[in-house]
Order: structure tokens, then sequence, then C-alpha cells
């Protein structure tokens, strides 16, 4: 099936344009409902409901939200972990919604367009028991599920760049009364002509748009290129309030096993930007004697800033020693151990590297390629002034 295109339909006598396309439904109803168009005044003395957060703090009521990752990173256990946190009311990375004042749940659809239905069934019972805090009664009320492999041969499948699709999701919206919808993958739910072409997206986006006149908030999966960035044109990025790329953190992973970081792409201004901060994630698997394996969500959360300027410059031969990392930071040779066994348990690095790293760093320094660093702070100012007595006159330079 090809992607849907906007095809020109003459308007008839009356004005009304004969098409169920999204945008030409639009047109036919621009005489059924008037557009609101409030000045200045009347905007500024409105008031509207404050939109609250089915992830505090980066995902709140009517928002979009683009995830994107390279194959086997975790995409998927991300976005069905969160579905599932959502929907029982759960904890997620450090992430929880905001409770209703009604005190009803939030309602969720999860659609899938590659998984086996039984590999979907398997994954959320083992990931239901990595959210803390999470209501498993209210969590399997109120999580849905569409997957393509659970259809009858046959059965036409929804694509969300087709205009029976969108429909159909819009109606799921209606019918079950929807706040969040998830749609993994882009790649495997939607058809584009052309990647690189941005009038390609003109469909995709306008439904993404849609979904948030509706009333929903919506997550997309998607697949990054290989550049690193996500697959297709930027014109897809437009409507998104928010993009996160889970970044690789380990080469092997094992069969089920996830270990990422967590980047902020994009928050829209005048969002909570100044409040996300990257996350360290990794699902683990106790294996307790007797018991059935467990997982949970292992994660570290705050400013890397840091550990990635120490793996940069480690990777680069600049230090030697651990007291020249000391001196660079303007820490004690205790914390810089913390933070060097810190970056093995996350993944940043390995001890290996560390190891090899230094000797590089000590290969530099013998042949003259490097210096050690200026202690945090330092300057030339700061010398005593015996250190240049020794010269009667300047030296010549």
């Amino acid at each position: 099936m090809s992607a849907v295109a906007v095809k020109h339909v003459e308007p008839e006598e009356n004005g009304a344009v004969q098409s169920s396309h999204p945008i030409a439904v639009w047109k036919s109803r621009r005489n059924e409902h008037r557009l609101k168009v409030p000045t200045l005044d009347l905007l500024l003395s409105s008031s509207f409901p404050e939109r609250q957060h089915l992830l505090f703090p980066w995902l709140r009521e009517q928002e979009s939200c683009m995830i994107y990752a390279d194959t086997g990173v975790g995409k998927s256990l991300f976005a069905l972990s969160l579905a599932i946190a959502v929907a029982g009311g759960g904890e997620f990375l450090g992430w929880k919604s905001d409770q209703r004042e009604t005190g009803e749940p939030w309602r969720v659809l999860y659609v899938d367009g590659e998984m086996h239905i039984g590999d979907i069934q398997e994954r959320a019972r083992a990931l239901i028991e990595a959210v803390p805090g999470i209501d498993k009664t209210q969590a399997g009320k109120n999580l849905s599920f569409l997957a393509r492999q659970h259809q009858d041969p046959g059965t036409p499948f929804p694509l969300i760049t087709d205009e029976d699709g969108m429909k159909f999701v819009v109606r799921q919206v209606a019918e079950r009364r929807l706040d969040l919808v998830i749609l993994d993958n882009f790649s495997t739910l939607g058809e584009v002509e052309d990647e690189n072409s941005a009038a390609s997206f003109n469909a995709i986006q306008q439904f993404l748009l849609n979904l948030k006149v509706q009333g929903v908030a919506t997550i997309l999966v998607h697949h990054a290129g290989k550049s690193g960035d996500f697959r297709g044109s930027s014109k897809l990025a437009a409507t998104f309030e928010t993009i996160i790329k889970l970044e690789r953190m380990k080469e092997e992973a094992e069969h089920g096993e996830a270990q990422f970081r967590v980047t902020w792409d994009k928050v829209r201004a005048g969002g909570p930007k100044k409040r996300v901060r990257d996350v360290v994630a990794k699902l683990v698997s106790s294996d307790e004697e007797g018991e059935q394996s467990r997982q949970e969500w292992e994660y570290e959360a705050g400013s890397l800033s840091r550990l990635d300027d120490m793996k940069e410059r480690m990777a680069n031969g600049e230090f030697v020693t651990q007291k020249e990392m000391s001196d660079c930071y303007g820490l004690s040779k205790t914390m810089i151990g913390k933070d060097i066994e810190k970056g093995i348990r996350i993944g940043l690095w390995t001890d290996r590297q560390v190891n090899q790293w230094l000797t590089k760093g000590k290969q530099f320094r013998k042949i003259g390629k490097t210096f050690a660093p200026i202690p945090e702070g330092g300057s030339w100012r700061d010398e005593p002034d015996e250190a240049f007595q020794a010269f009667e006159e300047p030296p010549d330079f």
C-alpha cells in the first residue's frame, strides 16, 4: 500500500469538499464550526485548564513525543514500561504521572506493528514487576494492545499514514476515552514514498496534530538512521514537544537486556526544559534460588557532564594518574575513584579501557604530546613571585 497523498478535490457549488481525508474533512466542516480568533485582550483574560503530566516532567496531556534509537537498543522495552507505569500509576526511571483530581486513571493504547502477541505478553508480564508502585489491577484494565500479529489472516491492519488507519485510531481515542497512544514503531505502522522528502511526511504530521486536537498525547517510536539522527525528513520533528534519543551503552547486549542513555534532542521552549536530566538505565534480571527470574530497572539520573568530560580526556590520553584528574576537577582522589567506578557501573567505560587510556596518557606524556592539566580554577597569576626571580631579563620567546 502506498503512502496517502492529499488529492486536490474540486468543491461543489455549496463549497463542500467531497473527500474523507482529515484535511478535506476539516475544509468541508469549516462552515459548521467557526474558527476561534481571540484578540490579545480576550486571550490574556481567558483561563484554560492546566494540562497534567502523564509523566513528570516531560509529557503532558495533548503533547506528542518521539523516541528513537538504533535497532536492539531497547526502544520497545522503554515504551512498554512507560505504558505500564502511566496506566498503573507506577514510576518509570524516576518519572511518575500526576494524580487526577477526579481520581480517574490514565488510559493508554499500545499499537504494535512488529512483535508477536505472545512476545508482548511475555514482556508485559515481566515488566509489570519492574515498575515500582504499580497498581496491577489498574494497569490491567487501562492499558490496551492493538498488535498486527494478533489479528486473523486477511484482517486489514491500520496504517498511520493511511486515511482509514488514521480514522480508526481517532475512533479508538473517542470510544476508549484514551489519554495516551503509543505507536511502536513508525517503520512498521506507516509508509512514506521517500524518507528524505519533507512532503512525504505531510500526512503523518497532520495525523499527529489531529490527535492533539482530540485531547490525547502521543508517543511515536522510531528508528535511528545511519547518521545517528532519526530516519526521515527533519520536518517530522516539527510537531513534537519532546524528542528523546536512546543511546546504546553496551555493544553486546544479551537477549532481553537493555542498557542505554536517555538524551533529550528537543524539549519545546516554555516547557520543563531546565528540569529534564540525562538518565542512564539498565534492565537487569535477578535470579533468586527457587524463584522465577525477576526484572528490574536500574538507573542513574542527573548531570553526567563531568563523566562525559573525563571520558573524552582519558580517551585522548590527557591523563596519566588519578592525581592529575583530581587536580583538574578540584576533587579528592577518593571522589575521582568513585567517579571511575560509577562510569564502569553505568556502562560509560570498562576497567580495561581505563587502564588502556592511562597507559596511552603515559606514552603521550613521555614524548611531549600532552602536558599535566591545569588544576581547577588554577591560573598563572597564582604562581609565587620566586618562580620568576631566576630571570634577570625577560626570556626571549
